[in-house]
């Protein structure tokens, strides 16, 4: 457990963070197999899966430690409102080897027609991108159109698009005039920057897939942003709504198959990817309904969990980026004492929560990249208990359709070569208190060639073993705890 690194990081210089985090990343043998040295992000692929977004109001250098200590490649930036504060970060983003999605800002929606709207947008974001073109290596095209920029409209407060056109959060009039815009704005960068990934959407499938029907546009990748709250989050919960009937299931990976090849058809673009540019769940917020209701708060262990789960189950599904949301502190100057109540993974006075330390560990051990593993053919055996001692889920149903596994296991290669096995209970929310007996255990039999050498690893703690395990034939067979967070094998 890291529990040397608990506590605040306030008064640490930045390469005192970076070296402080890192020195309480791992434990046992699988420091063997992880290399420190090259955990930079200058040092990361630019292939790197992983990506966070971050407020900067306060202490821009120590926000830029915490993501160097995580070796985290990608950074998701809002830009448009604070010239001067924007290009710092990005200054900073070019001195550290990182690459930024900029999330282009906002335009006046109800003042200009779609195309010449999308013509102000563009002039308005060549300057910055031509200055830091180094550093820019993708766009996002607008962020959830039906939401922002909000608009002042019978006492309350709605996205510009809707209040325009018409329309609901799911889809409706204004997709229409927001793809012309989309289609035009794409259109209008790709012809200044060619090489520049241009990423699109509403936030939402249906609507995202509507909108790639109306006006085609020279996509790269499309968009998503499905926040888990009361459901596990390995279901895509918004894969149907009123106006969208995409699949009959909510797993994550037959949803992920369902928008990709309807997006790649409809776009007439065979490499389409999905990225996942916001993510996350919020820590307590206390005493505050409005709140529990849009995002029921979580305790600090459960958001670890959340994440480390996330971890396994998008990018085994053939998503191309996901970005957590967020670094650090989203309204209050890092000095406030008060409990937190917003998504960060490093709390107020530089504290970094467990979800930071296992989003660290996770992409120091893959280097931030890896890819579905088709030749992985585990077997099974023994329950350990895992059905008697499972906590009971209400089955989320929706149109008739239930969705609900039990023991989930993904197989995960990396870039070098080295293979790792992800295997949790994906039945139940995961619980509140953090790592403490497991909910069960199994065997996992594999092949032998590839992991009679296996090492365990628990990504909330760090630690790691020699896996327990006995030879038959040509299979290994390897005793393995089940929690409601991933466990890992890793082939060394």
């Amino acid at each position: 457990m890291v529990s040397e690194a608990k506590g605040s990081f306030a008064g640490l210089e930045p390469d005192q963070v970076i070296e402080r985090v890192r020195g309480h990343l791992f434990a046992g043998p699988i420091r063997k197999i992880v290399d420190m040295e090259r955990l930079d992000p200058a040092a990361m692929p630019d292939e790197a899966q992983l990506g966070i977004s971050a407020r900067w109001r306060f202490d821009q250098p120590m926000a830029m430690a915490f993501i160097r200590a995580a070796g985290l490649k990608w950074l998701r930036l809002g830009v448009g409102t604070n010239p001067g504060e924007e290009q710092q970060v990005l200054d900073m983003a070019r001195e550290y080897g990182i690459n930024v999605i900029a999330m282009l800002g906002y335009g006046p929606v109800t003042d200009m027609p779609p195309d010449a709207l999308a013509d102000w947008y563009v002039e308005q974001s060549v300057p910055l991108i031509e200055k830091n073109r180094d550093v820019i290596k993708a766009v996002q095209i607008w962020n959830e159109p039906f939401n922002f920029p909000r608009v002042e409209r019978k006492g309350k407060r709605i996205g510009a698009w809707v209040a325009t056109y018409g329309g609901r959060w799911y889809g409706g009039p204004y997709v229409e005039p927001f793809a012309r815009f989309t289609a035009a704005t794409a259109r209008g960068l790709r012809a200044r920057f060619p090489d520049l990934i241009l990423v699109g959407g509403t936030k939402q499938p249906g609507s995202t897939l509507d909108m790639l029907k109306a006006h085609p546009a020279p996509l790269d990748a499309i968009y998503l942003q499905p926040y888990p709250r009361k459901w596990p989050p390995e279901l895509l919960r918004v894969l149907n709504d009123p106006d969208h009937q995409i699949g009959r299931q909510y797993g994550l990976q037959p949803a992920v198959d369902a928008v990709l090849s309807r997006a790649r058809d409809v776009s007439d673009n065979p490499d389409l990817e999905l990225w996942i540019t916001e993510i996350g769940a919020t820590t307590y917020v206390p005493k505050r309904a409005a709140a529990e209701a849009h995002h029921p708060p979580v305790s600090e262990a459960m958001q670890a969990k959340i994440y480390a789960r996330i971890w396994a189950s998008y990018l085994s599904a053939d998503v191309a980026r996901v970005f957590y949301f967020m670094l650090n502190d989203e309204r209050r100057a890092p000095a406030a004492e008060k409990p937190e109540r917003n998504f960060s993974i490093v709390a107020g006075g530089w504290r970094p929560k467990p979800a930071f330390f296992t989003l660290a560990r996770l992409n120091a051990l893959t280097r931030g990249s890896v890819r579905p593993d088709p030749g992985i053919d585990p077997v099974i055996r023994g329950t350990g208990g895992l059905k008697s001692r499972r906590q009971s889920l209400k089955a989320y149903r929706n149109h008739n359709h239930v969705q609900r596994s039990d023991l989930n296991v993904r197989g995960l290669v990396m870039a070098d070569g080295r293979r790792i096995v992800a295997l949790w209970d994906d039945s139940v929310l995961p619980g509140e208190e953090g790592p403490r007996q497991p909910v069960g255990n199994v065997q996992i039999g594999l092949d032998r060639a590839t992991w009679s050498e296996a090492l365990t690893f628990d990504p909330l703690t760090g630690r790691s073993a020699r896996a327990e395990s006995t030879i038959d034939g040509d299979r290994v067979w390897i005793q393995m705890d089940v929690r409601d967070y991933p466990l890992l094998l890793v082939a060394p």
